[in-house]
């Protein structure tokens, strides 16, 4: 018996993305984290992309995690063509909290690169807020 899956790839790399229609929502069967931590003082900024591999059955959704005590919220939009996910770009994720992205599309293929763009920004106490921009990817990737 075959089974399925996609992984979902996070990298701090930019690589070509594929397009994809959307297609019809698939009924959604679990649920995998991603977790998005930012801090920043006066002199550096760090971010953790948490997992940057993850596995996703067909039909799982993604739940974003957002962790910061500098940044009020992160927005993840879409850079380039295409999107696995039902739910529309962007993504406007709450400090300490959490957004999923709801039902994959059953257009979502292997191998197809989808881009986005973090986005936010940063208040050190005591400093002016500073705006950064995060560019990592999803790739999707069918396994048997």
């Amino acid at each position: 018996m075959r089974s399925t899956a996609v992984v979902a790839y996070v990298a701090g790399a930019v690589l070509i993305a594929a397009g994809c229609n959307k297609g019809t929502p698939l009924t959604i069967t679990g649920q995998q984290d991603i977790t998005i931590a930012i801090s920043c003082t006066d002199e550096q900024f760090s971010f953790v992309v948490n997992p940057y591999v993850r596995d996703l059955l067909l039909g799982e959704e993604v739940n974003w995690k957002f962790v910061s005590q500098e940044a009020d919220f992160i927005d993840i939009k879409k850079k380039g063509s295409g999107w696995p996910y039902d739910k529309r770009l962007p993504y406007h994720v709450k400090k300490n909290e959490s957004f999923k992205s709801g039902a994959m599309n059953s257009n979502a293929q292997p191998d197809d690169r989808y881009r986005y763009t973090i986005t936010g920004t940063c208040k050190p106490a005591g400093k002016p807020a500073r705006a950064f921009e995060l560019d990592p990817e999803m790739i999707i990737i069918k396994t048997r």
